[in-house]
């Protein structure tokens, strides 16, 4: 969603039929990787971007339906980062709420355990100076190695400054340096 410091995050427009309606992409968690001092958000291997679909119940089974996206994302060598643009396109037979299944594509069970975990409270922060505090609701025996926060909400912190991190019970507090000009009020999203 946030490319971090390179620019811009994957933009996707779509085209679809009347009755169909496409939801907000669902992204596995990037890595991070800093070139010349910037730190940058990105995917090293295959991965897949989830996009749900939802149709009318107006939309007759049988119907073949079309979607069109035109996208644009940034593409990262070792030296730098460029945009790139492209079309896609995928069309689906629509089938009958209560019509058996299709054997679903195996890969989808392994994407979806890609895709981050909702939490089950909302976090908070808070910027005092050049310091952003963010303190997150974790549960205290949940697993943590290696961990860093990854902003979708741009303008709040600096992506390649170092993150700190402390646990107190079933709270983990994140600091690290707020983006020059960065002032709290407005909400911070982003994942761990």
């Amino acid at each position: 969603v946030n490319g971090g410091d390179a620019g811009f995050g994957m933009e996707l427009e779509w085209t679809a039929p009347k009755g169909i309606t496409v939801g907000t992409p669902r992204y596995p968690v990037p890595k991070t990787y800093v070139l010349q001092g910037l730190m940058n958000h990105v995917y090293e291997q295959p991965y897949a971007i989830l996009i749900p679909v939802t149709v009318d119940k107006a939309v007759p089974a049988g119907s073949s339906i079309t979607l069109k996206a035109a996208g644009t994302w940034l593409a990262c060598s070792d030296k730098t980062c460029v945009p790139q643009d492209g079309t896609f396109s995928v069309t689906l037979t629509v089938i009958a709420a209560d019509a058996p299944k299709p054997l679903p594509d195996a890969r989808f069970a392994a994407w979806q355990t890609k895709l981050p975990s909702p939490l089950h409270a909302a976090a908070g922060y808070a910027i005092e100076g050049d310091t952003l505090t963010l303190s997150i609701p974790y549960p205290a025996d949940a697993p943590l190695t290696d961990p860093h926060f990854f902003a979708e909400t741009d303008g709040l912190i600096e992506y390649a400054a170092a993150q700190e991190f402390t646990r107190d019970g079933e709270v983990l507090t994140i600091t690290t340096r707020a983006a020059s000009g960065a002032k709290a009020g407005v909400p911070l999203l982003g994942l761990l």
